[in-house]
């Protein structure tokens, strides 16, 4: 997209944008990131000037009910690269400050009306998080931005090893949210993402920095804890069965009041020799547990 106008930073300039996908362009002096608002993961290439608003005769149309028509502009110069507001209601921030005018620097984070928020970045900045991107992507499930499966037993296996040679307990847990089918925690529908991405932040505040929290390709979440025995195991999986009752989840168009039901295996039984058994086990004690009914924990070879 171009577009040629003149303004007060210079000569007449020709605006340029392009989204990242065939290559980087050679004209791009910086990127921007979004990282709140429709758009979130969008890397966009910028040069020269461009403007930002919700209405026609922009460069870069902003579909959110705070964007003004004509909202802010960003101007490449040889100085640097600059935002300035253009008269918008609910204003232009860089990192939470509301601006009129100013020079951005890498990492800048900057803001337009309520609900969408770019990070800025020079070329070379932006490719290094590009990579990260790339990398995240295969590692973080889609819908929560949690770990995925892939990513969870690839360190199960080796935090099972080391719980082996150590002879050290370890627990796994899956935790299933009650009343939502496979189907559904497959995601898809907005209001069920939105559920189980606040309750894995949920279950996030309530482990240990060092407890690895992940959500599996089959829709439950696993918790794997070192050092933990399976006693113990049934009573993490009971705080965090509590835990998300007592929060209103956002989701389904509201706050609603979940439950969770759990399973749970570990070290020091033997039979658990590879990650998969483990796995394997603790899934079995899920599937038993949400059969039982809502609000169960059962740990495997446990009787309900």
């Amino acid at each position: 997209m171009s577009a040629k106008r003149s303004g007060e930073w210079g000569e007449q300039q020709t605006a340029s944008l392009h989204l990242r996908g065939d290559g980087q362009p050679s004209t791009a002096v910086a990127y921007l990131e979004f990282v709140i608002g429709s758009r979130s993961g969008e890397m966009m290439a910028i040069s020269g000037e461009l403007v930002f608003g919700s209405g026609d005769d922009v460069d870069l149309r902003l579909g959110d009910s705070a964007v003004s028509t004509r909202h802010a502009r960003l101007c490449c110069m040889p100085q640097g690269v600059f935002v300035e507001d253009l008269g918008s209601k609910f204003g232009t921030f860089v990192n939470g400050q509301r601006v009129e005018k100013q020079r951005l620097a890498d990492r800048d984070e900057v803001g337009f009306g309520t609900r969408v928020v770019m990070r800025f970045m020079h070329a070379k900045e932006a490719e290094a998080s590009r990579q990260e991107q790339i990398y995240q992507s295969g590692v973080r499930d889609k819908v929560t931005g949690l770990h995925n499966q892939q990513y969870f037993l690839e360190r199960l296996e080796d935090d099972l090893s080391w719980a082996i040679r150590q002879k050290a307990p370890l627990v796994l847990l899956t935790v299933a949210v009650d009343g939502l089918s496979s189907s559904q925690e497959d995601g898809g529908d907005f209001a069920q993402d939105q559920l189980l991405s606040n309750v894995g932040l949920t279950l996030r505040a309530s482990l240990r920095a060092e407890d690895l929290l992940a959500r599996l390709s089959r829709g439950p979440f696993a918790v794997a804890c070192r050092s933990i025995r399976p006693s113990i195991g049934l009573k993490v999986a009971d705080r965090l069965r509590s835990q998300v009752a007592a929060a209103p989840v956002g989701g389904f168009g509201g706050e609603t009041h979940i439950t969770l039901s759990a399973g749970v295996a570990g070290l020091p039984d033997p039979r658990f020799t590879t990650s998969a058994k483990l796995l394997h086990a603790a899934l079995q004690a899920l599937d038993r547990a949400t059969k039982e009914g809502n609000c169960s924990i059962l740990a495997a070879g446990q009787k309900s």
